[in-house]
């Protein structure tokens, strides 16, 4: 049956796309497994031991070979994207972690894997426009032409088997590179000592000042080298790390600000005078052409977030509840820490404490941790 080829063809394919894909990466993936007392085992993490040559071992299955590429890939972008160090000595500062030659290697390593699984992306989309053909073809058959229905029935199932494969596939790899590329922007940029940046300003000011806050030096410093060091990315990447890199950024000053107790309305003001500039310094970093692209309604990726919790200070505690409500981006530490301040009303202890309570249950009611 013509079907049969095609479905042959197509798990074909899903084989040597994830094995040209595997040696591109250096993961370990054989398309065959040793015969019975000979050679290696599939294990989670791909092929360990003694891996047979194609003549020596038995062709896997298209189910197999996908089990070990997406395992051997998630433990290789695992690798990559691994969590910067917590040595409260190496990360105090505000910039960037390593040299700027450091940060390119890096993002070049984080390059190399992200273009292979974009191509992984492309040719699994493809097969799986196929299969949806061969899936309306075998529809059609089996409405019109009765005498290929034992034919039909027996490659049914294996077609159904590649779909699923394809839709894994699909699903994964969107996913691993926004992994690659979050992790990358990790273990490249510190923020880690923000909070004791933001913590150092005074805040109880009684005028806000013209100057802005000395932290905001310390961001752009920071992001200008980064600037340098995703220059040279192709444009879609460059694209996804500026906006990972700016919602890590906005929301370890998030995180920053809360930590902050004694502030005044102008302190706050301040705050959000210092949060545009820091801003506006970014936007200038963006490469030409590409900032429409990056920014989200004129904004950096985080800066929304970060000015709309400067905003709940001034806000009466009925908007606050039901903001905390609404909002389960922001932590409850975070929700909390807004009650801590006394809000622009200048609560009292007692208030403070009944405005923390009333934020807690209103996220219970609405179902956030």
């Amino acid at each position: 049956c013509a079907l049969t080829v095609v479905v042959d063809i197509v798990g074909t394919a899903v084989k040597v796309l994830l094995k040209s894909a595997a040696d591109n990466l250096g993961l370990p993936l054989s398309l065959t497994k040793p015969v019975a007392g000979e050679g290696a085992s599939l294990s989670a993490s791909g092929v360990t031991g003694e891996v047979p040559t194609e003549e020596e071992g038995v062709p896997l299955p298209p189910q197999d070979v996908v089990t070990a590429f997406v395992s051997a890939l998630r433990q290789s972008v695992k690798t990559r994207a691994a969590p910067p160090s917590k040595d409260k000595g190496a990360r105090q500062g505000v910039g960037l972690v390593v040299s700027t030659s450091d940060a390119r290697a890096d993002i070049q390593s984080a390059a190399v894997l992200a273009d292979s699984l974009l191509a992984v992306h492309g040719s699994v989309l493809r097969l799986h426009t196929l299969l949806a053909s061969v899936t309306m073809l075998l529809g059609d058959g089996q409405a019109g032409q009765a005498q290929y229905t034992a034919q039909i029935e027996g490659i049914a199932h294996p077609v159904a088997d590649l779909k699923e494969l394809c839709n894994s596939l699909r699903s994964n790899v969107p996913t691993l590179t926004r992994i690659l590329v979050e992790g990358t922007c990790a273990k490249i940029l510190n923020f880690d000592g923000l909070s004791n940046r933001v913590g150092d300003a005074k805040w109880d000011m009684k005028e806000p000042s013209s100057d802005s806050s000395d932290y905001v030096s310390g961001i752009v410093q920071a992001m200008s080298g980064f600037a340098g060091a995703v220059q040279e990315c192709r444009p879609e990447l460059r694209r996804s790390m500026w906006g990972s890199a700016s919602a890590m950024l906005f929301g370890s000053l998030t995180g920053a600000i809360a930590q902050v107790r004694k502030v005044s309305v102008s302190g706050r003001t301040h705050m959000k005078l210092d949060l545009a500039g820091v801003e506006a310094a970014l936007k200038a970093l963006l490469p030409e052409g590409e900032r429409a692209r990056i920014l989200d309604a004129g904004r950096l990726p985080g800066a929304v977030r970060c000015e709309a919790y400067i905003t709940l200070y001034f806000l009466p505690t009925d908007m606050v509840v039901d903001f905390a409500g609404k909002h389960p981006e922001y932590s409850l530490k975070e929700m909390a820490a807004v009650a801590a301040t006394g809000l622009a009303e200048g609560l009292k202890r007692k208030a403070r404490q009944e405005l923390e309570r009333a934020i807690v249950l209103r996220r219970e009611e609405y179902g956030i941790d």
